[in-house]
């Protein structure tokens, strides 16, 4: 992140919006933080998401959330993240590592011979979707904004394919699979408290508190936080720029930790030229 990049978000860090309005040429990008998961009782959101959702011609998501929903998806991204017959994973994690998996899912009462055949992504998301449900978050966000978009007719963009989210996966797996197994035991251990600090956080633009969050899997997991972040976040910027093209307004919604860090998007943005500012709903907020 550049000097005049850190000086710009110094002066909105302590500022709260969950939308911002970033400014280049004139034009104007809205960008929004969401989760993928909600409890019912986190709707509705904000009024200024609304608002911003409601003025947008264009609306970005991180994928094509339709077909990342299809029954099919799901059958084959279970068969892309299990390993060949023969396959398991003792061959892949070391023994610390492979104990405190074993002693995890027995104090959860689950079979650990149940997912001894798949990669370590996919025991993480399972235990990671297992936990959200169990706090009663079973409300898919931005699936809910990806179709209430479709219907209104509205221009739908991807920022990457679906099955660049299920490389990210088997990347992880390969560069960093006990860093996999031991950041989904933390997560677990203390999911109902990290997923209600996460809504409110997203809930109230709340930079200083997202980046607490984000900040351990940077500091401690390195390599996952750049194949979970940092790689998709500027593989995502020609496809931000992008959208100014487009007649606006415009909206992204995102995973609310891609926006925070000095690797996050609002710096990024900012580095390649862009005003920051919170999302007011004011007139220069829709060129």
């Amino acid at each position: 992140m550049s000097r005049f990049a850190g000086q710009m978000l110094g002066r909105v860090a302590s500022r709260r919006s969950p939308v911002w309005a970033l400014e280049r040429d004139g034009r104007t990008l809205l960008l929004a933080g969401t989760m993928h998961l909600v409890r019912g009782a986190d709707l509705p959101l904000p009024r200024r998401y609304e608002r911003a959702f409601a003025s947008a011609r264009c609306v970005a998501f991180e994928t094509d959330l339709e077909a990342f929903g299809e029954p099919s998806f799901a059958r084959s991204l279970s068969a892309r993240l299990a390993y060949p017959q023969g396959d398991h994973l003792e061959h892949h994690l070391d023994g610390e590592t492979l104990a405190a998996l074993r002693g995890h899912l027995e104090d959860k009462g689950l079979d650990f011979d149940a997912m001894r055949g798949f990669r370590p992504s996919y025991v993480a998301l399972s235990l990671g979707m297992a936990a959200l449900r169990s706090q009663g978050f079973d409300t898919p966000l931005d699936l809910l904004f990806h179709r209430r978009a479709r219907a209104q007719g509205k221009r739908l963009v991807a920022l990457e394919a679906v099955d660049r989210q299920v490389e990210t996966l088997l990347e992880m797996d390969r560069v960093a699979p006990d860093a996999v197994i031991r950041q989904a035991i933390e997560e677990d251990v203390q999911a109902a408290a990290l997923a209600s600090a996460s809504v409110r956080a997203m809930r109230q633009g709340d930079l200083a508190a997202l980046e607490a969050i984000e900040r351990p899997l940077r500091d401690r997991y390195p390599l996952l936080h750049q194949a979970l972040l940092v790689a998709r976040n500027r593989e995502w910027l020609p496809r931000l720029e992008g959208l100014l093209e487009h007649p606006g307004p415009r909206l992204a919604m995102v995973g609310a930790l891609h926006l925070v860090g000095p690797e996050g998007l609002l710096a990024l943005l900012a580095d390649r030229g862009f005003e920051v500012r919170p999302y007011r709903g004011a007139a220069r907020d829709h060129r």
